[in-house]
């Protein structure tokens, strides 16, 4: 199922960009693709993420989080193509 949001910040400041998923499919998998996240005061609408798209195979740029409580022996995480 997709999903698209939108989102204004309210600061300027330096922040964190953090998405939470839970798997409720048997595979116990979740999908992620294409974050943009734009600086709209810029005269040409400049991207702020690195990898936003995923494009080059790998997770550079981003963090993964994963807990034992919550990804059982999982550290989180993977690039694979799929379409």
């Amino acid at each position: 199922q997709r999903r698209t949001y939108h989102y204004m910040a309210s600061s300027t400041k330096t922040v964190t960009l953090e998405f939470g998923f839970q798997a409720k499919n048997p595979a116990k998998t979740w999908h992620l693709d294409d974050v943009s996240v734009l600086n709209l005061n810029s005269s040409n609408s400049t991207e702020m993420l690195i990898n936003g798209n995923f494009e080059n195979g790998t997770l550079i740029g981003w963090q993964t989080a994963c807990s034992s409580a919550n990804c059982l022996s999982s550290t989180g995480g993977s690039i694979s193509p799929s379409s």
